[in-house]
């Protein structure tokens, strides 16, 4: 068997390990509104999941060899940019509809994939443009409703978090799709989530005192966001950061169902349509890898 056989067989571990962790956080923008309405504040929720996702990783840390210093320096980035990200997202789900978010954010393999084509990693194919043309128009439809404005999905505070979010989760991406190379994937993860645990603790103090009733919350936004984690930045290293997020699109039907059914976020049909061309002009926005001259070699 040669190389191209394992990175054949690699792909598809890595697609369903997408798949898989999917599962875990693909509804947590839901578990962060139901929170948000039962009177939990974002940062507690944040400094908490930080917590209860660096004590998922502490048995990891002993059968781990340890990453150099410089190592360290660049994991302790991406767990910030990771914070960061979490951080705008808890908060612009506080201030727009679950809806508005998802689709939103959706956006985000688009910019990774025009990112990748200016540093050289990938080519667009012919209907990125058409279809980022597409997506661009199902996002400014997503926000109306009845013919006029939906002020829940134009909250400026709102929108502002959401960017924050979109510009944190593409340099997270970027950032652990160059730092695979180097460094396995459960060691990221595990360095990662330890050191936002770390700073979770620092931050307890300074949060209000939640009440007790937070735990089951928090405990399976941690332990999700965790195993998440590990499949995710597997999926990036073998998959890509473009693919991966295309892939990740899997979750956004369910999500805006799900935000209908229990949240009654109900759309109407101009949104719905909006929606749909988000999604699908993402899916066709689609690039090629550069192949490098060393990707396919085979065995003699």
């Amino acid at each position: 068997m040669g190389r191209l056989s394992v990175d054949i067989g690699q792909s598809k571990k890595a697609t369903i390990w997408v798949v898989l962790s999917l599962l875990g956080s693909s509804i947590e923008p839901l578990v962060v509104k139901y929170a948000h309405q039962g009177g939990f504040l974002s940062s507690q929720l944040m400094v908490l999941k930080l917590i209860m996702g660096g004590l998922c990783f502490i048995p990891f840390l002993w059968r781990l060899e340890r990453p150099s210093g410089k190592q360290l320096n660049q994991i302790f980035l991406i767990s910030l940019l990771a914070l960061l990200t979490n951080y705008s997202l808890f908060l612009s789900v506080e201030k727009l509809s679950v809806t508005a978010v998802v689709t939103l954010i959706s956006t985000t393999p688009v910019f990774i994939g025009i990112i990748h084509t200016l540093k050289g990693k990938v080519i667009l194919k012919k209907q990125f443009w058409p279809a980022l043309f597409t997506v661009l128009v199902g996002v400014m439809l997503s926000v109306r409703k009845n013919g006029g404005i939906d002020a829940e999905s134009l909250s400026v505070l709102g929108i502002l978090f959401v960017l924050s979010a979109i510009m944190g989760s593409i340099l997270y991406r970027l950032r652990v799709d160059e730092l695979c190379n180097d460094i396995a994937p459960i060691k990221i993860s595990t360095y990662m989530f330890t050191m936002n645990g770390i700073i979770g603790l620092f931050l307890l103090p300074f949060i209000p005192e939640p009440d007790l009733k937070i735990l089951p919350i928090v405990g399976w936004l941690g332990l999700a966001g965790a195993f998440a984690n590990i499949g995710f930045i597997f999926a990036i290293h073998v998959l890509g950061a473009t693919k991966t997020s295309v892939v990740s699109l899997l979750q956004r039907p369910m999500v805006i169902l799900l935000a209908a059914l229990f949240f009654k976020e109900n759309l109407d049909e101009m949104q719905f349509l909006g929606v749909g061309m988000v999604i699908l002009g993402i899916w066709f926005a689609k690039s090629e890898k550069i192949p490098s001259p060393q990707t396919v070699t085979f065995k003699q």
